[in-house]
């Protein structure tokens, strides 16, 4: 119930905040999180065996999955080496078969390698920060959020445990991963959170039954300390059951303003009724909320800008053979700090040459192809 309550609430602070939220890392802890109970409570090679299933589907949504899963067969080469090749055959034949099911719907799996891997850490990439503002990140991530009121639970842990088990060894290979990446931004930190709650909740059963501490009272302080101190919930659900009417034109009058994923959902389902099926659209810079909600295909495989070498030539390459019926393009402030020059040059010259400008809305210029 402990464990329960810490994780509960900590996945509100992490689906807070907007644009930090990722379903694909929602999906991937939730598999690692099934591996790890199989795991636990594995008797049997089968066992053992669907447990490594299990993370090689976690992998499949999140690469750094692969940290959680070397956690557990490390804690099986340390303490049952025989369980250690059903959990290595589960994984691997998790892998293999989905890597075949993308091949046989079509996927290119070096490209998938390439887009999904290794470009990520290329000059440009989402990555590639200078060393300052990682650690700045690193101290926002860390230091500066929520995620420090677990900080004195795992403390006393390791003074309870005194050695590095499953569940520490686990914490450290998530850690590893949210550092290999390097952005630390929160939907990352999740990675985090099943490991710190388990860690923490021992730490405050020993407190309960070693030292007579009142269960009640305890409850009801990590209520009081983990319940997320935001507003945004509370406004979200006003939202939902009084929705408000904003005037669609509001940014493009103040293009300070950030962007929001309300305003980015509205966007894309103005372009949907607005367009046929088959109508190509492309929405400029870190569109992608935007263009799903289009139910539109891009004309290139970067719908959300990226902006590696190579990621640019084909970029450039896939919106000059494919015109797209619509773009959009962000008149906010961020969209100029955040894209280069040279894409945000390419995708104006093109507006002017073959485009007509309909109008402005929800912080979007849309063009419409001519003729």
């Amino acid at each position: 119930m402990i464990a329960m309550t810490l994780y509960g609430f900590s996945l509100l602070w992490s689906h807070t905040g907007g644009k930090d939220v990722s379903y694909t890392e929602s999906y991937s802890v939730a598999f690692v999180i099934l591996a790890v109970y199989k795991f636990l409570s594995a008797k049997t090679g089968k066992d053992f065996f669907w447990s490594g299933f299990i993370g090689g589907i976690g992998f499949a949504f999140r690469y750094t999955s692969i940290l959680a899963v070397i956690a557990i067969l490390i804690s099986l080469l340390k303490n049952k080496k025989k369980d250690f090749l059903p959990f290595a055959l589960g994984f691997l034949l998790s892998v293999t078969f989905l890597i075949c099911l993308a091949y046989l719907s079509g996927v290119n799996i070096t490209e998938l390698i390439f887009h999904s891997l290794t470009d990520n850490f290329s000059p440009g990439s989402v990555t590639d920060h200078p060393l300052l503002w990682k650690l700045e990140s690193f101290l926002n991530g860390f230091f500066y959020s929520e995620i420090v009121l677990f900080y004195p639970g795992l403390i006393a842990y390791f003074f309870i445990k005194k050695k590095i088990d499953f569940f520490a060894l686990w914490l450290i290979c998530a850690f590893i991963g949210i550092n290999i990446i390097g952005l630390y931004a929160t939907t990352h930190l999740k990675e985090l959170l099943p490991s710190l709650s388990l860690i923490s909740a021992f730490a405050i059963w020993h407190l309960i039954t070693n030292y007579k501490v009142p269960f009640r009272p305890i409850m009801i302080t990590l209520w009081i300390l983990f319940f997320p101190k935001i507003l945004e919930p509370l406004v979200s659900l006003k939202k939902l059951f009084i929705p408000t009417v904003e005037d669609p034109e509001k940014l493009c009058k103040n293009p300070a303003q950030p962007a929001s994923d309300d305003n980015d959902k509205k966007m894309g389902l103005w372009i949907r009724d607005n367009t046929n099926e088959k109508d190509l659209v492309f929405v400029a810079g870190y569109g992608a909320r935007a263009q799903v909600y289009t139910e539109r295909l891009s004309p290139t495989v970067y719908f959300n800008v990226t902006q590696t070498p190579k990621a640019k030539q084909r970029f450039f390459s896939d919106i000059t053979k494919n015109k797209p019926t619509i773009i959009a393009i962000p008149i906010l402030v961020s969209y100029e700090r955040n894209v280069n020059e040279d894409m945000r040059s390419f995708i104006q010259q093109l507006v002017e040459k073959e485009y007509s400008f309909t109008r402005c809305i929800y912080g979007y210029s849309v063009y419409k192809i001519k003729g």
